[in-house]
């Protein structure tokens, strides 16, 4: 577990101080997150993530998931770029949600096979795609579907100890009172 620093060192961090590169890599990849969100929502029901949920009678939980992880990831991105402590509970969050969405989509398509089938030739003609019998077969098959899962959840898992090991950056913008009493180190001092 990363050192929590204390107040005096809290104060001698400048507040210009240069980002950590994992810090620049979080605004990149929540950056990223937020615009692939907006164009999700902006394709509608067409994106195969819709469709899924839909076929299955949830579509509104898809809509307001993809909403909701949009509005995380442009705050994550504030707080990425103007740290407080807020910050971290929002990267967190984001991440979570997007996670929880994963498992929900691998769910639906792990109990049905046919709709994920569906959903998949339906995006992808949407978007002038290509169709193939085979590639449809690869993006539905239960093993494919499973390590997709878990290569998500390990990115999701790898971005949290990031977020987390950066608990530090998020602290710069708190303010520490300079009435706060300071402690003496050694034991046996009097008053």
């Amino acid at each position: 577990m990363p050192r929590v620093l204390t107040h005096r060192e809290l104060r001698k961090i400048p507040m210009k101080a240069k980002r950590p590169k994992t810090v620049l890599l979080l605004i990149v990849v929540f950056a990223w997150s937020f615009l692939k969100g907006i164009e999700l929502l902006a394709r509608g029901s067409s994106a195969a993530d819709r469709m899924l949920y839909d076929e299955v009678g949830i579509g509104w939980l898809a809509l307001t998931l993809l909403t909701v992880i949009a509005l995380l990831d442009l705050a994550a991105v504030k707080y990425l770029i103007k740290p407080a402590p807020i910050g971290r509970v929002v990267c967190l969050a984001s991440i979570g949600l997007s996670a929880v969405q994963t498992s929900i989509g691998f769910a639906i398509a792990r109990t049905y096979p046919d709709v994920a089938r569906r959903a998949f030739v339906g995006s992808r003609s949407s978007r002038g795609l290509s169709v193939q019998a085979e590639a449809i077969d690869a993006a539905v098959d239960p093993t494919t579907l499973l390590l997709l899962l878990c290569g998500s959840l390990v990115v999701s898992g790898v971005l949290a100890l990031l977020v987390i090991q950066n608990r530090n950056y998020f602290l710069r913008s708190v303010s520490v009172p300079s009435n706060i009493p300071k402690t003496r180190s050694g034991a046996g001092t009097t008053s």
